[in-house]
């Protein structure tokens, strides 16, 4: 039985773009006590675009108007999700607001056949709810009634489904993938900055604020867009949402483990749902191989 080695690889790539962004949750929680989200969200892309340029700078003489297009358009979606989740969280509690702005994952299959993606699979879609399963368990979301800040994230999810899928079709048809990873930190640039003139409190630069600024800029964001771009296209949109969705519960761990969290049912329960979603679409097609084979 073979081993596609391509989507292994992009499956540990896409788990390591998860665990850097579940390591940012106990971070941005304390950074948050010193500084607005929108002047945070400001700084990280500001300095990502920075960093980034710095590192793609000789390039910059290849750009063309199809990866300039396709940053402008990542850059808006990005920004609808930074965006509109800051936004609505204002509004909705912190389990309900992390539950909505995961089922992204369950839009990815639907959003998939309007950009003409490859046909989704039945073992992805039901991956794909199992995983919503899990994410509601763990997340602990409790709706009483469905408020404007809800829908603002259920707005978010979408447009971070959408911009998973887009990142799927257009990867293989560019060249320079990391100028297109720093277009689309740029394009995220106005909206924010826009935002952030709304609301730009910053008590004090304080060790953890710098730390912060300095992760989310460096790993969470230019280190994981550049992996997204180079190693998303060698799976599918459903696979790699479904990989992304782990975040919340390797954030959990990380909570244990750095600011002493206990151990809960849910996350023991949702965790290990979310991880039952992931080797169904892992091992289902070997064990169909296998199948037709006999």
């Amino acid at each position: 039985m073979a081993i596609n080695k391509k989507a292994l690889r992009a499956d540990f790539f896409l788990l390591m773009i998860a665990l850097i962004w579940g390591a940012t949750f106990p971070l941005v929680t304390e950074a948050l006590k010193e500084i607005s989200p929108y002047l945070l969200v400001t700084f990280r892309f500001g300095f990502a675009a920075l960093f980034l340029l710095i590192w793609i700078f000789p390039k910059l003489k290849y750009t063309d108007t199809k990866v300039l297009f396709a940053g402008m358009v990542l850059g808006l979606l990005n920004a609808g999700v930074y965006l509109l989740q800051t936004v609505g969280m204002r509004a909705v509690d912190a389990d309900t607001s992390a539950f909505i702005a995961s089922i992204g994952v369950v839009f990815v299959p639907f959003v998939s056949p309007l950009l003409k993606l490859a046909r989704v699979k039945w073992i992805e879609l039901m991956g794909s709810f199992v995983c919503l399963i899990g994410l509601y368990i763990l997340t602990g979301a409790n709706f009483q009634r469905f408020s404007f800040g809800e829908f603002l994230i259920v707005l978010a999810a979408l447009s971070w489904a959408a911009s998973v899928c887009y990142v799927q079709k257009v990867t293989p048809k560019i060249k320079q993938l990391d100028l297109l990873a720093f277009y689309q930190i740029v394009f995220i640039l106005p909206a924010a900055a826009a935002f952030s003139m709304m609301d730009y409190h910053l008590s004090h630069l304080s060790p953890i604020l710098v730390i912060t600024i300095l992760y989310t800029s460096l790993l969470a964001t230019v280190a994981v867009f550049l992996i997204q771009v180079r190693y998303q296209k060698e799976t599918t949109a459903t696979h790699a949402a479904i990989i992304y969705s782990l975040e919340p519960v390797l954030a959990s761990f990380i909570a244990i483990y750095v600011n002493k969290e206990p151990l809960t049912a849910r996350v023991v329960w949702g965790g290990g749902i979310i991880l039952l979603s992931i080797i169904l679409i892992e091992i289902f097609p070997y064990l169909r191989k296998i199948n037709n084979k006999k």
